[in-house]
């Protein structure tokens, strides 16, 4: 018996080292994503209908694509709020650096052909703006995933939840930013 535990050890150690090797891997990059439209604080531009704003989804681009890139995911993720999702967007293809202003919007044309958006929360389709009661601040990230597939087989009627798992499963690198939003 003290012969298995050993060896249940030893196997653990080696799974452990070598899932710290792939994070490490995957993160061995300079990718970065960044946005023209959002710095450190969201406007009302951005904010979403409900809290009196626009709704309007920042502009985006990514840059130091990994090699073997077929795709990325995108999430915007309400950090002060459970981290709630606000938006995820999918199946944008390796040769898209830039999502433009209000590519959120689903239907207008804006976001790549090939896109696909989730529902958020209420059943809306798309992006939903950050939000904060009068005097508050909520803190929002935006997440990219450089995926090795083009398709992640999936439909608008996937969580975000889903579309991040499968994401991760054949990530390549992954990059972030934050912002915060103050409710006035």
């Amino acid at each position: 018996m003290k012969f298995y535990y050993q060896i249940l050890k030893t196997v653990s150690a080696f799974c452990v080292i070598v899932t710290m090797f792939v994070v490490c891997k995957k993160n061995n990059t300079n990718f970065s994503i960044s946005s023209a439209t959002i710095t450190n604080l969201a406007t009302i531009k951005q904010a979403s209908q409900s809290c009196g704003g626009e709704n309007i989804s920042p502009q985006l681009n990514w840059k130091n694509v990994p090699a073997n890139t077929k795709g990325f995911v995108i999430t915007m993720i309400n950090r002060s709020n459970n981290s709630s999702y606000n938006w995820c967007i999918f199946d944008i293809p390796n040769n898209v650096t830039e999502l433009l202003e209000n590519a959120g919007t689903e239907g207008n044309g804006i976001a790549p052909p090939t896109s696909i958006q989730t529902v958020i929360g209420a059943g809306a389709i798309g992006y939903v703006g950050p939000c904060a009661s009068i005097g508050q601040t909520n803190q929002y990230e935006i997440d990219i995933y450089a995926v090795s597939l083009a398709s992640m087989g999936l439909t608008d009627n996937s969580t975000p939840q889903q579309v991040v798992d499968s994401a991760n499963k054949y990530l390549l690198a992954f990059a972030s930013f934050r912002f915060n939003y103050q409710g006035n």
